[in-house]
């Protein structure tokens, strides 16, 4: 999103990609944050603590009422009205929880597409392979992608 937004608003090499961007699928993209976010910033405490890497800053970013996350958001609703969203959920728990619900996934755009991606949870959303169940998963989201390129050439892109 941060991409498109600066490719929106700066004369850069990236204007290229908002001349060539169809549309986007997200895949357990938090656009309103994350309420796991608050346990997430004490384990980066901890590690910062320990390690020396733990990022708060960036676990602020993500939460709910992250004005940040909320900015970027915002900023790229304006904007995308003329892309093709596609924005998908976590359907199974992560430590107990879902961590990109339903609500947290949709961007507020209209015409966005939400779903959640069957049996996958804030680990595997974004890992595809060889297994049946992965191979599922690909499926879907070949689905969305068609749709994307077709809705496109449609409007003769």
């Amino acid at each position: 999103m941060e991409a498109l937004n600066k490719a929106w608003t700066e004369n850069t090499d990236w204007q290229n990609i908002v001349d060539k961007a169809a549309g986007c699928v997200f895949l357990g993209v938090p656009h309103r944050g994350a309420d796991l976010a608050y346990w997430a910033g004490n384990a980066a405490l901890i590690m910062n603590v320990l390690t020396g890497r733990g990022n708060k800053r960036l676990v602020r970013a993500i939460s709910r009422s992250s004005n940040e996350w909320k900015k970027v958001g915002s900023d790229f609703r304006f904007r995308a009205t003329n892309i093709f969203i596609a924005s998908f959920f976590e359907t199974e728990q992560t430590g107990g929880k879902l961590i990109v619900d339903q609500d947290s996934a949709n961007l507020g755009l209209s015409g966005e597409k939400i779903r959640g991606l069957p049996r996958t949870n804030h680990r595997n959303i974004c890992k595809f392979g060889d297994s049946r169940e992965e191979s599922d998963r690909f499926l879907v989201l070949g689905n969305y992608v068609t749709w994307i390129a077709e809705s496109a050439l449609g409007r003769g892109q």
